[in-house]
């Protein structure tokens, strides 16, 4: 397979899942507002909102204040933030035009009816009604797209880059969640055990695992329940742990009964990640060396998604490589 067209695969599957994340998040603010009427508690929630979507010094460029109108616009349709929603659809779909002919035809017409009904919708006003239309339609995209991969790919290269991109993208987005909710449960010298867990339980909905924890684990005030199963949740398929254990297997399923020098050093990171994350007891963390570690494992990621792009020649560490000589 082409170093182009598996790039494609890898970004297409990043960009689905980082639309669905934003989307999740989006909704998960918008039902805590109907909860929170004080402006500085709102303010500063939409704040951890551009935190968890990694978008908070882009959006100070465009924007002199936080407030909910701007945030949304943002977030849905500014064409001037590239995690948009709308941009990441546009995105995807031409990483999905330039694989077409090695996915499965209806992957090309969602992600093509997905972008069409949106760009026809980028002039209407955008009320609440028509946010919560957009949030709904990417996360059932989102979940058509894993649907449509599951039931009808061949488990060959191309599946697997598929895989790669969307582990990947979710240990940063869990790790990213995890560290912007364990900064604000500390910032707030005066917070009680229950605002706390609250902070843990927002974490566990835009991580989309508070079903998956709650047949597990009861809801008591100890947020490092909730931290332990985001990190090291070896059957969640969100936990960090999950996401590096699985993104290892398939580079090895890559090049099966090889020992190539090129994977090498890929196959050790993955490999020593892994290791760092079996050989942390968050039980026995404070939230300080906790969120030490959480930043260390988003430096990981940048290395890893560096790595798998030079070993495999994606276009997209190439175009890095570029940028970053100018």
């Amino acid at each position: 397979m082409l170093s182009r067209v598996a790039g494609s695969l890898y970004w297409m599957s990043r960009y689905v899942e980082r639309s669905g994340n934003n989307a999740r998040t989006l909704s998960s603010q918008l039902i805590r507002m109907l909860e929170d009427s004080d402006q500085d508690t709102l303010d500063h929630n939409w704040e951890v909102v551009l935190e968890i979507c990694a978008s908070k010094k882009e959006y100070s460029k465009h924007y002199s204040r936080l407030n909910s109108e701007n945030v949304l616009h943002y977030f849905v349709r500014s064409q001037e933030n590239e995690n948009s929603l709308f941009n990441l659809l546009e995105l995807a779909r031409e990483k999905a035009r330039e694989s077409r002919t090695i996915i499965p035809e209806s992957i090309w017409e969602l992600m093509n009816r997905s972008y069409l009904e949106k760009k026809v919708q980028m002039d209407e006003p955008l009320n609440s009604n028509a946010i919560q239309s957009d949030l709904d339609d990417i996360l059932d995209m989102s979940t058509s797209f894993q649907g449509i991969i599951e039931s009808s790919m061949l488990r060959g290269e191309p599946y697997i880059f598929i895989k790669i991109g969307k582990w990947i993208e979710r240990a940063e987005t869990t790790a990213r969640i995890l560290k912007v909710i364990c900064e604000k449960a500390t910032a707030d010298k005066g917070n009680t055990d229950l605002q706390v867990f609250d902070h843990c339980l927002h974490a566990l909905q835009v991580a989309n695992g508070y079903d998956s924890f709650i047949m597990e684990h009861k809801l008591t005030l100890n947020p490092y329940e909730v931290i332990t199963f985001l990190i090291e949740e070896e059957r969640f398929p969100r936990s960090i742990m999950y996401c590096v254990e699985h993104t290892l297997r398939a580079v090895e399923q890559l090049n099966p009964g090889k020992s190539l020098q090129s994977t090498e050093e890929l196959l050790e990171l993955l490999a020593n990640t892994k290791r760092g994350i079996e050989r942390t007891d968050v039980a026995e963390m404070t939230m300080d060396e906790l969120l030490s570690f959480l930043k260390g494992f988003q430096d990981h990621c940048d290395r890893i998604n560096e790595v798998f792009s030079a070993t495999y020649n994606l276009d997209s560490y190439k175009r890095r490589s570029v940028e970053s000589r100018r």
